[in-house]
């Protein structure tokens, strides 16, 4: 009987432990770096000046979350080059859908605008989870798979046993005179056995 540990639910939610710490961890620069350039370094809330914001803070927390991910979550193999496209395409898509969903955002309710975009990121944590595991790093988790195959995946060799032996031709008799009928020519044996057969005694 499997333990609690090795069940797929638990192992599902530890994965998602692990990647909220490194969100968190990544979350913090970016929110950090986003909140410096917009009320220190430009000291106004255009839209320009909120789009370059987010576009730089979300470059640093990237370089942060990949890594986390790729080492410390996922334990993944596939090759560097893919993984950090498949990441930026992703994380692109996910800028993409932020910064709309801030601007719907910010023209519905007067609320301060960093305060806005952690909710609206809130909301998009859990595809970002989603698109990595299935997408991003899903290569790194086959070849885990292979290189430890869990007990059930080895195979079945007494089931194999069992139909081959229904498939041999059974001979009439006894074991010693079944054994007695063998020789080293196997077309003469398929002989014998249907002279046997077809002759009963």
């Amino acid at each position: 009987m499997k333990t609690l540990r090795e069940t797929a639910f638990v192992r599902i939610v530890l994965q998602i432990a692990r990647f909220a710490a490194g969100s968190l961890v990544a979350y913090s620069s970016e929110i950090g770096a986003f909140a410096l350039l917009v009320k220190v370094v430009f000291r106004r809330e255009t839209e320009w000046v909120i789009l370059f914001s987010m576009v730089a803070a979300r470059a640093l927390s990237i370089l942060v979350q990949y890594t986390i991910n790729r080492t410390l979550v996922f334990h993944s193999r596939i090759h560097l080059g893919m993984s950090f496209a498949r990441y930026l395409l992703v994380n692109l898509s996910l800028l993409g859908c932020s910064y709309a969903l801030v601007r719907l955002a910010r023209s519905v309710i007067s609320f301060d605008i960093t305060f806005i975009k952690m909710a609206v990121d809130l909301l998009l944590f859990f595809a970002n989870f989603t698109l990595n595991r299935v997408y991003v790093f899903v290569a790194g988790a086959e070849k885990r798979e292979h290189e430890h195959p869990s007990p059930n995946s080895k195979p079945d060799s007494r089931r194999q046993q069992i139909i081959s032996a229904l498939r041999r031709p059974r001979i009439p008799g006894s074991p010693a005179a079944r054994s007695a009928t063998k020789s080293s020519d196997p077309g003469q044996d398929r002989n014998e056995r249907r002279s046997i057969r077809r002759d009963p005694p």
